[in-house]
């Protein structure tokens, strides 16, 4: 007789699980396009056999992944794959991810790039690659400046909440409020913003970065001497920044 420990496994070693491949293409199969469907139309998508599918769902159902409803029986996934979802997504580091991002985008345009978040009325930044040009401006890692002071702080406060723009205008005169309240408009209809002059001889573009609830993440900045951004320069500076930006925003998750 056979001993119960001597039986074979009849996947080799370090192969994909069938069942496992299997039970992912079902989890894929839902779409927001397409979040609630029938066997049949599960059945379609996936390409799996119908007693196989059957097996398949009673397991992701009694694990919580899917959830079987109404009648016709219809699927769509469940709150476990939420919290599998949450647990990722509360590894994913915006900085982390923009870094091989902002690499590629530093090795392009030859100037100062960095990506910057907000903390309450400030923003902060959190990366930067400074331009290897004998003339060029960085602001160093850490450095904070008011939200509404420079290009890369009104790229994130543009696309910010209603009530986060007016606190972190509560400090501001009422004539520079004006200025700045129709300077973000713009920046809401361009999609980028453009230093203001702060810094004499310095001019900076920045574009925002979106994360999986379309919620403003932070913003990526070029900057430089005017004298070598502008004209076709600085359109190219733009939409290198808006591509790096669109790129990280993915990443995070967002869709829009």
């Amino acid at each position: 007789m056979m001993e119960p420990d001597l039986i074979e496994d009849t996947e080799a070693a370090g192969s994909p699980i069938r069942a496992v491949q299997r039970a992912f293409q079902v989890l894929r199969a839902f779409t927001p396009e397409q979040s609630s469907m029938t066997v049949a139309e599960l059945q379609q998508r996936a390409g799996i056999s119908r007693p196989t599918l059957y097996r398949l769902l009673a397991t992701l159902e009694a694990e919580g992944l899917v959830k079987g409803a109404g009648d016709p029986l219809r699927y769509q996934l469940d709150f476990g794959v939420a919290h599998i979802a949450n647990a990722w997504f509360r590894t994913v580091d915006p900085a982390r991810i923009a870094a091989p991002v902002l690499t590629r985008l530093w090795h392009s345009v030859d100037e100062t790039v960095a990506f910057l978040v907000a903390r309450g009325s400030s923003r902060i930044c959190v990366v930067e690659f400074a331009g290897s040009q004998k003339l060029s401006y960085a602001r160093g890692l850490g450095h904070v400046d008011h939200i509404a002071a420079t290009a890369s702080g009104r790229a994130i406060l543009a696309f910010s909440d209603a009530t986060i723009i007016r606190d972190a205008l509560t400090t501001v005169s009422k004539a520079e409020r004006g200025i700045i309240e129709a300077e973000l408009v713009q920046i809401r209809k361009k999609g980028h913003a453009i230093s203001n002059g702060s810094i004499e001889g310095i001019r900076g573009v920045a574009v925002p970065v979106f994360d999986r609830a379309g919620a403003v993440a932070g913003s990526i900045s070029i900057t430089g001497p005017e004298s070598r951004l502008q004209k076709q320069n600085l359109k190219r500076c733009i939409k290198e920044a808006r591509s790096a930006a669109l790129e990280i925003s993915t990443a995070l998750g967002f869709q829009g």
